[in-house]
Order: structure tokens, then sequence, then C-alpha cells
């Protein structure tokens, strides 16, 4: 799901400010070992800059953050923290227009998992692999353009 922008012309504001909240039912994914779920709120297309994004990503009950693991890429300025109950909590500043957010929330599988969308075999490994090769390439990125 993208968050899509329908804001009327507006002849003159400082700013805006706009509050979404949703419940998401359905949208995951039941490997054999863990569920997993990815989420771009913002894509590269879209055009629209924003000062601040803020998330707060709150898992099932017994989902902690000693059995979950979350992500937040982009190319802006972030931050993440993760909440007493394991929720996800992001902040992204000064996002340009043309620069995505995406998040990707993984947690292990309960017997008790009851989750629509399910797919053969073990996913956890793959992702944790992915997620620490994408951190490396953005590490090097950072890295190139300071020296530079």
């Amino acid at each position: 799901m993208e968050i899509g922008w329908n804001i009327p012309s507006t002849a003159s504001a400082s700013s805006m400010r706009f509050e979404l909240s949703m419940t998401w039912h359905g949208v995951s994914t039941a490997y054999d070992d863990v569920v997993a779920l990815e989420w771009e709120p913002f894509s590269a297309l879209n055009a629209t800059p924003a000062a601040r994004v803020t998330g707060t990503f709150t898992f099932p009950e017994g989902i902690g953050e000693s059995n979950s693991w979350a992500w937040l890429h982009t190319g802006a300025a972030s931050e993440t923290t993760r909440g007493a109950d394991g929720s996800l909590r992001f902040t992204v500043t000064d996002l340009p227009g043309g620069e995505y957010i995406n998040v990707v929330v993984m947690t292990e599988r309960r017997s008790d998992s009851a989750v629509a969308r399910t797919q053969a075999g073990a996913m956890k490994r793959r992702i944790l692999n992915q997620e620490q090769w994408e951190a490396q390439i953005a590490d090097d990125d950072r890295r190139r353009r300071a020296r530079g």
C-alpha cells in the first residue's frame, strides 16, 4: 500500500500536516520460519516533498524486539527506535520529491500465527542476508560521498 496524495490546489500555506492511521490484516506472508512484510509508503515516483514523516509499526501481541526484526530504507535523513513493546518507530526528515521510504519487518513464525497468505520455504536467513547486503551498500555509498 502506498500513501497517495490527492490534495486539492492550495493558494497559500506555509506548511500542511496530514495524520493517517491504519490497521492492516492479511498483508504479511508466512513462510516456514518467519512472517514478513515489506511496505513502501513513499515510492521514488512520489513528487511531493515532506519536511517530516513519522510512523509507528506495532506488532501483534507476543511479538517483541527479541523475536522480530525491522529495517527502514530511505536516502533521506532518518532514525529508528524500538519501543518497549517491540514496535518500530521511524522518523524521516527533509524527504525530497523522488525519494522513497521502505519498511521491511519480519517476525518469528508462531504456531498461533493466523496468516492467510503462506509460501513454503525458509526465508529468515535470506531476508537477513539481503538486509545486511543493502546496509553495506548504503554504508559504502555514504563513505564515498563523505570522502568526496
